[in-house]
C-alpha cells in the first residue's frame, strides 16, 4: 500500500470511528464552554461573538474524553489573565475554559492530578455545582459507568504550578501510549507510573491480598530496614508495589 492510500485508509477510518456526518453543517470548530458565575441564569454557558450574548446551558454534566489540558494567557485591562482550558471530546469538540485561580479550576486541576494515567483513555463526566453565594462554582468529575465521584480535597498549601504539570503529564502520556499501541500492537508499550500513582495504589493491593498495615510494615522492616511507606526512596516505592501486584489475591471465606 503506498503513502497516499496509507493516508487516505487513515481518515476514512477516524470518520467512521467518529460516525461523521456527510453533508452541509457548520464548520467543527471547538466549541468554548465558559464555566463561571458571571450570569444568573447557568452554570456554565456558550457565549456568541456576533450578538454578544451568552447561551446558557441547561445540562449540569458534559462526558466525553479529555485530551489536553493547558494554561492560556490571556490580556484583561492591560494585565495578564490566566485561563485553564480542558479539551474534552464529546458529540464535537469542546474546551472548558475558567480563570486560572478559580475554586472551579483548582478543583478540576487536582482532581485530574490524581486520577490515574489510564482513567484518561476512558469517558469522564465533567460536572459544574453552584455553592453557597452566587460567585462560587465548583467542579465535580464522575466516572460515568459507576456514578461514582471522585473525591479530592485540596489542602491549604499547594503547589498549583507542580499540580498543574502533574495533570499535563498524565494526559499527554495516556494519549501518547495509546498512540503507539494502535500504531504497534504487537510491542505494546506498558503504562508508565508516577509517584503519585504508586502511592495511590498501594494501599488498594493490601486491601486485595488482605495485608494489615502491620503486614506492610513488617515486610519493609524485613525487606528495606524501613518501617513505613514515608520513608521508602522513589525505587523502592515501586518495588514495593510490584511486589504486592505479584501476590494473589486473599480469598475471602463465605
Amino acid at each position: 500500500m503506498s503513502r497516499t492510500d496509507e493516508l487516505l485508509q487513515a481518515i476514512l477510518d477516524e470518520l467512521r470511528s467518529r460516525n461523521q456526518l456527510l453533508g452541509f453543517h457548520a464548520p467543527f470548530k471547538k466549541k468554548v464552554i465558559y464555566a463561571n458565575r458571571s450570569y444568573t441564569d447557568c452554570l456554565w454557558y456558550f457565549f456568541d461573538g456576533a450578538s454578544k450574548t451568552h447561551i446558557p446551558i441547561e445540562h449540569h454534566a458534559l462526558t466525553g474524553i479529555i485530551e489536553k489540558l493547558e494554561i492560556e494567557e490571556k490580556e484583561f485591562r492591560g494585565k495578564p489573565d490566566y485561563k485553564v482550558n480542558l479539551h474534552i471530546r464529546a458529540d464535537r469538540a469542546y474546551v472548558i475554559q475558567s480563570g486560572h485561580d478559580t475554586l472551579f479550576a483548582r478543583g478540576l486541576v487536582f482532581m485530574l492530578s490524581k486520577l490515574p494515567v489510564a482513567a484518561f483513555r476512558q469517558p469522564i463526566t465533567i460536572a459544574v455545582e453552584a455553592g453557597d453565594t452566587e460567585q462560587v462554582l465548583f467542579c465535580r468529575i464522575y466516572n460515568p459507568a459507576t456514578g461514582e465521584a471522585v473525591f479530592a480535597p485540596y489542602p491549604d498549601q499547594v503547589n498549583w504550578e507542580q499540580v498543574t504539570a502533574v495533570a499535563i503529564d498524565k494526559i499527554q502520556r495516556a494519549h501518547e501510549t495509546e498512540s503507539q499501541t494502535h500504531e504497534a500492537p504487537e510491542q505494546p508499550e506498558p503504562e508508565k507510573l508516577d509517584l503519585s500513582d504508586a502511592i495511590a495504589a498501594i494501599p488498594v493491593e493490601m486491601e486485595r491480598i488482605g495485608w494489615t498495615k502491620k503486614q506492610g510494615s513488617e515486610y519493609l522492616q524485613t525487606k528495606y530496614d524501613k518501617k513505613t511507606r514515608a520513608e521508602l526512596d522513589d525505587q523502592e516505592m515501586f518495588e514495593f508495589l510490584r511486589h504486592l501486584r505479584s501476590l494473589p489475591t486473599r480469598t475471602k471465606v463465605a
